[in-house]
């Protein structure tokens, strides 16, 4: 399409719009949702934390595989691999986040990214990291190195919960991972 405006003293000027036509083919994922399970997160953001997973994992691609960690002093994972997506995984996963609290302890991050990275990727998939935290971490350092090392195989997402979250951290987490970030605060309303 192109369009030609004339201006009152002759001069033209022209935009030319073209709309490629084609498909991409879906890239195959492999989703990996860590999640802050700490002490920190008591009340109402782990509130917003179950609502926001409950969204999280219902909007999935259907080919995609995925899993769940939660962390505090130490971490853990629904299942020892990621699962295809099906509705029976989605239900299992969904009741899980559900029933997630606050109790596992400290804020250990690194080592529950540090474990998860040395899996490899379901073949052919490639990896997308989603951390939901507050952020409240001693060792940001620490942190984005285990990221950096890890972002050749790795896109990093982070979603902040709180009002008092670590800007630094969620943030960082992101740039060095390639990926974005997006915040909840103590008293939003997370999407249902």
């Amino acid at each position: 399409r192109v369009e030609l405006e004339v201006a009152p003293d002759g001069s033209a000027a022209a935009m030319l719009t073209m709309v490629p036509d084609f498909e991409l083919e879906p890239e195959p994922t492999e989703c990996v949702f860590l999640v802050d399970c700490s002490g920190s997160m008591r009340g109402a953001r782990m509130q917003l934390t179950i609502r926001a997973m409950s969204v999280l994992l219902r909007a999935l691609p259907q080919s995609c595989h995925f899993n769940l960690y939660t962390f505090g002093t130490n971490y853990k994972s629904l299942w020892p691999q990621p699962q295809p997506y099906t509705r029976a995984t989605l239900d299992e996963a969904s009741a899980h986040a559900a029933a997630m609290r606050a109790t596992m302890g400290g804020t250990e991050i690194a080592k529950a990214l540090g474990a998860i990275c040395r899996n490899r990727p379901v073949a052919g998939d490639t990896r997308q990291l989603f951390v939901l935290t507050d952020g409240q971490v001693r060792n940001n350092d620490m942190v984005f190195n285990v990221v950096r090392k890890n972002a050749a195989t790795t896109r990093f997402f982070s979603l902040g919960i709180g009002d008092q979250v670590s800007h630094a951290l969620v943030d960082g987490i992101a740039r060095v991972g390639h990926g974005t970030a997006e915040y909840v605060g103590d008293h939003d309303v997370a999407p249902s």
